[in-house]
């Protein structure tokens, strides 16, 4: 029982007040050590979480999902002191999960019922670790201070290198290309290679933003305990260009889009990028151009799908993107407005509040699915159509697809008959 006594410093007699603080607690104890030697770890963080999962550090609760659900923000955070010991004094009892964070890449999770008023000791003990040296290969005249990279440890889902940490894991090449990263916790990590950004200064630490990162390469090496680690990453087929798309030879009219990469040797659709042309993330100036970012060695067709998801162009020309080679590509996309009345072909009557969905034979994307939308006919059947010139595939449901091009030279409405499946 804690006691202690409060003197009544007003004038007249003195009066003598007992309070009861309550017992002691000892509250959850800990120590976090590196090696089989026990060497005390000075200044690492430990975090506590309630419940059986270690909570994050980036926002308020709810603001972060994984395959479990909502993560739980953490509930308070220590570092250890000269001696590595630490000490959350108030934590109810009950199922709490402790982080052990040092530096970077080391970091240990422990869920373990919590007895306050024992105080057992948790103890920690962290490998050493090995760093990895290297030098990358990048092609003759390139600046490698443009290229970076961030460690991931492969195949380990609990990893979180965005835990506390957003952005700051990334590390810039020197001016010979060459790199270093640890000490790394043994095992087999993934250093990511991609295009860095401007740095900037946050909370007194430079770091590469988000925004500004394009990952276009992958390397595994496997870390031993102990032993720091030499490679060479040959990137000199791999580093991607910078491209942006120049619309100046279209009709002019405003318009927001959004900018696709479709990648004819894997046929996939890559990338996404925003136009607004009122404002929104135009480039720079009042050029009508829009940036496609870092785009990989290869071949392409460039794709343009309205923000509103009732239209998309694709660019008929073939483009070869080179390695780190910057280029501007030329446009021109020629809207053709229409209004279309879909009939059924047995009974000519007119297919009204239908959804008619169109298609332009792309490669298939989630995102690109759920940004197109669908036409939808008023009661006559019609729908206003403002679409590139191009041929593209519709289909309503019960109907068989058949195909619409433009510029036609049918009359306005322009009728579509459609047969029953």
């Amino acid at each position: 029982m804690t006691r202690g006594r409060i003197e009544d410093l007003t004038a007249g007699p003195t009066r003598r007040v007992e309070i009861v603080l309550g017992e002691d607690r000892k509250g959850l104890v800990g120590r976090v050590v590196a090696g089989a030697d026990r060497t005390p770890i000075v200044g690492a963080d430990v975090h506590v979480t309630a419940g059986d999962r270690a909570g994050h550090l980036m926002g308020p609760r709810g603001s972060m999902r994984d395959e479990r659900g909502v993560v739980p923000p953490v509930d308070a955070s220590v570092k250890t002191d000269a001696d590595g010991r630490f000490r959350f004094p108030s934590i109810d009892a009950g199922v709490h999960t402790l982080r052990v964070q040092h530096g970077p890449w080391f970091h240990e999770d422990r869920t373990l019922t919590v007895d306050p008023e024992n105080g057992d000791e948790v103890l920690f003990t962290l490998s050493g670790g090995a760093t990895v040296r290297g030098v990358a290969r990048v092609p003759e005249g390139f600046d490698p201070t443009g290229l970076g990279f961030e460690a991931t440890k492969s195949g380990d889902d609990d990893y979180d290198p965005a835990f506390g940490a957003m952005g700051m894991l990334r590390i810039r090449l020197d001016e010979e290309g060459r790199f270093e990263v640890g000490p790394l916790p043994p095992g087999v990590w993934t250093l990511g290679f991609g295009l860095m950004g401007e740095d900037v200064e946050v909370g007194g630490r430079r770091m590469s933003l988000p925004s500004s990162w394009s990952r276009f390469h992958e390397e595994d090496v496997t870390v031993i305990d102990g032993r720091d680690a030499e490679i060479t990453v040959d990137l000199r087929q791999r580093i991607p260009s910078k491209v942006r798309v120049d619309r100046s030879g279209g009709d002019g009219r405003p318009r927001d889009v959004r900018a696709w990469t479709w990648d004819l040797d894997s046929n996939r659709l890559r990338g996404q990028r925003s136009f607004s042309a009122t404002g929104g993330r135009r480039a720079s100036g009042e050029d009508d151009s829009l940036d496609l970012g870092a785009v990989r060695p290869g071949r392409y067709r460039i794709v343009l799908v309205s923000d509103d998801g009732l239209w998309a162009h694709v660019e008929p020309e073939e483009v070869r993107i080179g390695v780190a080679e910057p280029r501007t590509l030329k446009i021109g996309v020629a809207l053709e407005q229409r209004t279309v009345e879909f009939r059924d072909a047995e009974t000519d009557a007119p297919l009204g509040s239908a959804e008619v969905a169109w298609s332009l034979g792309l490669p298939e994307s989630r995102m690109l699915t759920r940004r197109k939308k669908p036409w939808t006919t008023d009661a006559k059947g019609r729908c206003e159509v403002t679409f590139p010139e191009s041929s593209i595939e519709v289909t309503v449901d019960g109907y068989a697809p058949t195909t619409l091009s433009w510029p036609t030279p049918e009359g306005d409405p322009q009728v579509v008959r459609l047969q029953k499946r």
